[in-house]
């Protein structure tokens, strides 16, 4: 007999990448409304509450045993009443280095998580870590991720010769992203024309080079703001602003708000 090898199987494999930013237990009063860059999930335990997706157009009842899929980028409004508790992830899905497999997706989606998962996740969770502990979670993490409808156009064939084209200059972005970023570094980084480089990658991703920079900076300072205890100050340096005022008006200018007044308002509790 020969050997059968399932190479897209393993290609496949190998190009997901499974980014968890954020895991916590909410238990919260709140009702507000927010865009992240990332993607969120819920799985709510105990109580109600509402989810109103602004960019699909539609709504949620948040109800025990459910769980909640929103894409990066949605214009959500949510509220979470008095004894609302839910599991939340935020969390990339990596197929390319800074490119979410949900990029795109204006609609969001809903599925029942059966009361042993669920109890499963709870019980995981409140136990202190080990490694095997974490390997159990990473399955029952993927098991929700299994609901989840992938775009059509995440075809492994087209996804690989990007990863060859594009590979370098993606990683290169996603891991240093800056204000100093320019369109002549990442050509030759690239190994391609300036020109050549931001007509192909218009065509192949849907969107201008530059706008794929300013999601990528945006982002990142996000995740800080949110999650990190660096001031302002150190954010606008880390990043290679020229200067806290410019740092903002750049955020502003993405976000609707200062730095310093979304941090407030959407500040993990």
């Amino acid at each position: 007999m020969g050997l059968d090898k399932f190479e897209t199987w393993r290609a496949s494999h190998n190009m997901l990448k499974l980014n968890l930013l954020e895991l916590s237990l909410a238990d919260f009063v709140w009702h507000g409304r927010n865009t992240y860059t990332w993607n969120r999930c819920f799985l709510v335990l105990e109580g109600t509450g509402r989810i109103l997706n602004h960019t699909g157009n539609e709504s949620f009842d948040m109800q025990p045993g459910s769980a909640f899929f929103m894409p990066e980028y949605l214009d959500l409004e949510f509220d979470f009443p008095p004894g609302l508790r839910f599991l939340c992830w935020h969390f990339k899905l990596e197929l390319l280095p800074g490119i979410d497999a949900f990029r795109g997706v204006r609609k969001c989606s809903s599925f029942p998580v059966p009361t042993a998962e669920t109890e499963q996740y709870r019980a995981l969770l409140s136990t202190n870590f080990n490694w095997k502990r974490l390997c159990e979670f990473e399955c029952s993490l993927w098991m929700l991720l299994r609901h989840l409808d992938f775009p059509e156009d995440n075809d492994p064939t087209r996804l690989a010769l990007l990863r060859k084209r594009y590979g370098k200059l993606l990683a290169f972005v996603r891991d240093s992203p800056s204000a100093q970023l320019d369109l002549d570094q990442l050509a030759a980084i690239s190994g391609m024309s300036r020109d050549t480089l931001s007509r192909r990658f218009s065509r192949d991703f849907g969107l201008p080079l530059k706008t794929f920079l300013m999601r990528e900076l945006v982002s990142a300072t996000e995740r800080h703001l949110l999650t990190g205890e660096l001031s302002i100050q150190e954010i606008a340096d880390r990043f290679q602003f020229s200067s806290p005022f410019y740092f903002s008006r750049f955020f502003k200018r993405h976000k609707g708000l200062s730095p310093s007044e979304f941090r407030r308002r959407n500040r993990v509790r």
